[in-house]
């Protein structure tokens, strides 16, 4: 029986109500293991005004989940409030460039944060020597938990989608020319971008979307990374949808190929197992129903937090 714990997180989770499964998985996956969590949405504008509340709540555990607490001073000014132990998780592929304009590779992080987890592993070294921060964890994403795979909604019905950020200030050219070519020999591949799962529809919706997709494409930017995917992988199996995606580094470890998804090398390739799975819709619903099994029962949010707890706990040194 674990121990009881009050844990306090700090994030974007104004967002619960849209796509975010990330914070929508803290909340449940905590209530579901019998803490009390305390979630607070965090806004630059209420710092000070967040920083007086933390003695009244005397956490345990300080779960930080965006790079915006690396700005001005809030570090500082929280770690002498609590007795918490500080962790740092955070969803994203760190830019190094801009990390040290930040100004934190100067900072005495050591003394101000406890643990840090990233999606990936390459980056390990990196936290640990500019940082001076011994314990720092690989922690993938996760899904949220369904009981099932829903049935085909006919107003989501398609054949080919994308859904996720086409272009960001011109730092994605590669899924750009990625999708055009694609879009080129399949013209029915439509593209969903961010905004219209989330602030336009509920999160809800998902459960309901990728199950009446025949393919749900993916690309993440740097694949080269060791175990860096974009959460979209997530997201798009634990709602029970077909998965096809660049390959990323050491995948395999992970996933099974042809199993659980499949992947694609290069715009060519995608273009042809486009055309096999459309043609091949038994098989496809076989991986569809397998990944969708395998992310729920290894994968959710409950797992994933009680893997970080066990880290923290000193039960456990690495995910399960």
């Amino acid at each position: 029986m674990q121990n009881f714990m009050k844990i306090l997180g700090i994030g974007h989770y104004n967002e619960l109500s849209y796509m975010s499964t990330h914070w929508l998985g803290h909340v449940e996956a905590f209530k579901k293991l019998g803490h009390d969590f305390t979630y607070w949405h965090y806004d630059k504008n209420y710092i000070e005004e967040m920083l007086n509340k933390i003695k009244d709540i005397n956490p345990d555990i300080v779960i930080l989940g965006i790079s915006d607490v690396f700005k001005g001073d809030f570090l500082e000014k929280l770690r002498p409030l609590t007795k918490a132990k500080i962790v740092w998780w955070y969803c994203d592929f760190t830019d190094y460039e801009n990390f040290g304009d930040k100004d934190v590779i100067r900072r005495p992080v050591d003394k101000l944060i406890d643990y840090i987890f990233i999606t990936n592993r390459e980056q390990i070294p990196f936290y640990q020597n500019k940082l001076n921060i011994d314990k720092v964890y690989y922690l993938p994403q996760a899904c949220l938990k369904r009981e099932k795979i829903e049935e085909l909604v006919s107003q989501y019905k398609n054949k080919l989608v994308f859904v996720g950020q086409v272009d960001y200030g011109g730092i994605r050219t590669e899924r750009v020319d990625l999708l055009n070519y694609i879009r080129k020999n399949h013209p029915e591949l439509k593209l969903y971008p961010n905004s219209d799962l989330t602030k336009k529809q509920s999160y809800g919706v998902h459960h309901l979307f990728y199950p009446s997709v025949e393919i749900t494409l993916g690309h993440s930017w740097h694949n080269d990374a060791d175990m860096y995917t974009s959460n979209r992988l997530f997201i798009v199996l634990g709602n029970g949808g077909f998965y096809l995606c660049n390959r990323f580094k050491n995948m395999e470890e992970m996933w099974g190929i042809g199993k659980h998804l499949d992947v694609f090398d290069n715009k060519e390739e995608a273009v042809e197992k486009i055309k096999y799975y459309q043609s091949h819709p038994k098989e496809r619903e076989e991986i569809r129903k397998c990944g969708f099994e395998y992310v729920q029962k290894y994968h959710n949010y409950t797992i994933r937090l009680q893997n970080l707890l066990d880290i923290v706990n000193e039960k456990n040194e690495q995910i399960k």
